[in-house]
């Protein structure tokens, strides 16, 4: 027992050395199963507004997996002059707590074993940060096929690594492969109630866009509760209460939408989705006044977002050209729009852009120009 003990310890304290040598203060694993850390996962979560910085950290990352895997290859080159002498000086293993040599066969095993095992999970994670990158690239390049089959050879790699699961569900979910998405995302469990929350307002919005892809009232309901879950796990989410807003317009109910819509601008005064939202269900009831003070603040809002440049980019461009049509600035708002198609990932953002947009076009009063930018975002998503 205490030779097990000996082993696990020492190989601990290998790698705990290997690791601080070769990523000081910037960890790559936070277990021996190869988890990652979000300092990596976080620009991969939205590759098209941060490719090239993506990619440079998967190949930062890649490095580094293959630095680890070298190490370990020269820790059992001196382990194993270690334990050579231990066999010449078996005189002096009673000093170290071992009765026999035969103990020292038994630990010079189970340390071997644990470098193995080690030497395989940093393989593996190697395995998935090159897939991860080549993922990135293709997804820029907006070959989304061929990206999904690279971030599914990722995945079945590290299949119990919770934030890459919730990273690639993330993923599935805005390229339009939803069942991919809700598989990644079950698989994720995270432990924290946040991280938790994250990962049902992930599977709510899954869900809700596959019930509006395949017309499944079902999955509007299932949507519901996960994202009611997800409120209840981190109330202080805006973003979960903005989606809960978007599924409760799509499914007709406006006044809960509107309801959660206003949760999401009072947790979050500077989130233009919900004011942006706020001011279309606003306009859709006839409430001109009302419409025209919350687009005004969302043109502002969407402004200072695109300025400082953080997350997807292309929902400021979406919110502040509605803003500017809205207000009867239709040269500027036809010039916004172009821009925020061009960084739009995939289907599933168009057809969140449309489903607004043909809520406003039953409204009382039609926004001048609204028909024609219809017509341009269908034709660059291909829809007829």
């Amino acid at each position: 027992m205490r030779s097990k003990l000996c082993a696990g310890s020492i190989a601990s304290l290998l790698v705990v050395v290997a690791l601080l040598f070769i990523f000081p203060g910037t960890p790559v694993f936070a277990s021996s199963t190869g988890t990652m850390v979000s300092a990596f996962a976080a620009p991969l979560a939205t590759p098209t507004a941060d490719t090239t910085a993506a990619v440079n950290a998967a190949n930062n990352a890649v490095s580094h997996a293959q630095d680890l895997l070298n190490i370990m290859g020269w820790f059992a080159t001196i382990l194993g002059v270690v334990l050579t002498l231990f066999g010449l000086f078996a005189v002096g293993l009673g000093l170290l707590g071992f009765r026999s040599y035969r103990e020292v066969l038994s630990l010079a095993k189970d340390l071997r074993t644990n470098m193995e095992e080690i030497r395989a999970d940093a393989e593996k994670t190697r395995s998935a940060l090159v897939y991860l990158g080549f993922g990135d690239r293709l997804l820029s390049q907006r070959d989304i096929e061929e990206a999904l089959e690279n971030y599914k050879k990722a995945g079945s790699l590290l299949p119990k690594d919770a934030k890459l699961q919730y990273m690639l569900g993330r993923i599935y979910s805005g390229a339009g492969d939803y069942d991919a998405a809700i598989y990644a995302l079950e698989s994720s469990r995270p432990q924290d109630d946040v991280s938790q929350g994250n990962v049902e307002k992930e599977l709510g919005l899954a869900y809700r866009r596959r019930g509006r892809a395949l017309n499944q009232e079902a999955d509007y309901d299932t949507a519901v509760l996960h994202l009611k879950k997800a409120v209840i796990l981190n109330p202080s989410d805006s973003d979960a209460q903005a989606i809960l807003g978007g599924l409760y317009r799509r499914k007709g109910e406006y006044i809960l939408a509107y309801t959660h819509y206003e949760r999401a601008w009072k947790l979050n005064p500077g989130s233009s989705y919900a004011l942006g939202n706020l001011a279309s269900l606003a306009r859709y009831e006839g409430k001109l006044d009302e419409a025209r003070r919350y687009f005004g603040f969302a043109e502002v809002v969407a402004t200072d977002h695109i300025k400082k440049g953080q997350g997807e980019i292309y929902w400021d461009y979406y919110d502040l050209a509605l803003a500017q049509l809205a207000q009867g600035k239709i040269t500027e708002a036809q010039k916004t729009y172009a821009t925020a198609i061009k960084e739009t990932p995939g289907e599933a953002q168009f057809d969140g852009v449309l489903d607004n947009l043909s809520l406003l076009q039953k409204a009382p009063q039609p926004i001048p120009g609204l028909d024609d930018i219809v017509k341009m975002i269908k034709a660059a998503a291909n829809i007829i």
